[in-house]
């Protein structure tokens, strides 16, 4: 047998390699083709999604069509993902066949869950036990999803525990915050100075102080600016706990004369009237326009 010596054995030995990791792609009786995306996380409406099917065996490339029910309108498949922006909520069941270099074909039956987008909502997590010193408290944005601002007004006993003043503030310097105190009532306008919110973020910090031990009850009531809408909450006692509410038609995104939203929160003591408030944002943005 001749054996191959030097340059030309390692450049042979580099060419049977790429051509056994060519012919054995994925190709072996073991490695049938399928997708390993069995099942589909619930996305939002009108939240952008990207998810991979993940396609494995057979021989690349892979073709994809949908051969039975439909999809969210919004979405499509394309190079092995489903994208796209979902427009309509419910539930919608398809199936995929994906196609092999080889035509070979396998079929999948998903289903995906459109759900309306989460509200906003505030949390401050206050003792559930007496209080007998100085309470420092954050007032907290959970399920922020373009949050722009919020009109907030929070009460207490006025008998039971005073407000510290000098400790409102803003949590980070992203955020503007005007306030007025009276009898037991904190009534705060707080907005970004940047960018919308996503997730979970510290809005505002503040300190009670007891008059007497005992335990505290707070009250908490906001409307809430994101890109898209309105949303009141209300709740009372202890830790508060948003209540289910209704979002407001209109709002959309904060026009380029008002970047920073803060043309909204500009009367603390108008947080009562709801309808006003409303009404006044979508004059805004009608005028501004969208971004």
């Amino acid at each position: 047998m001749r054996r191959v010596y030097g340059p030309r054995a390692t450049i042979l030995a580099i060419a049977l390699g790429i051509l056994a990791a060519c012919t054995g792609e994925l190709t072996s009786p073991t490695e049938p083709l399928r997708l390993l995306a069995t099942s589909l996380p619930a996305v939002f409406l009108g939240e952008r999604v990207d998810l991979p099917l993940r396609p494995t065996g057979g021989l690349r490339p892979y073709s994809f069509t949908v051969v039975d029910g439909r999809l969210p309108p919004g979405l499509s498949v394309a190079g092995g993902r489903l994208a796209g922006t979902p427009s309509v909520e419910g539930r919608f069941a398809f199936t995929i066949e994906v196609t092999d270099a080889n035509l070979n074909r396998t079929v999948q039956r998903l289903e995906v869950l459109v759900r309306p987008l989460p509200l906003p909502a505030l949390r401050i997590d206050a003792p559930t036990t007496d209080v007998e010193g100085p309470t420092a408290l954050r007032l907290r944005l959970h399920e922020g999803r373009g949050w722009r601002g919020a009109k907030v007004e929070l009460t207490w006993d006025a008998d039971a525990f005073a407000l510290d003043e000098g400790s409102v503030r803003a949590a980070n310097d992203s955020l503007a915050t005007f306030w007025e105190y009276a009898d037991g009532t904190l009534r705060v306008d707080v907005a970004t100075l940047g960018g919308a919110l996503d997730g979970e973020h510290d809005l505002l910090r503040f300190t009670l102080m007891p008059v007497a031990r005992g335990r505290l009850g707070l009250g908490l009531a906001s409307e809430h600016r994101y890109v898209g809408g309105h949303h009141f909450e209300t709740s009372r006692e202890g830790a508060p706990v948003s209540a289910p509410a209704q979002t407001a038609p209109g709002g959309g995104a904060v026009g380029p004369e008002d970047p920073d939203g803060l043309d909204d929160f500009d009367d603390p003591g108008e947080l009562d009237d709801f309808d006003d408030f409303d009404d006044e944002d979508r004059d805004v943005d009608d005028e501004a326009g969208s971004p």
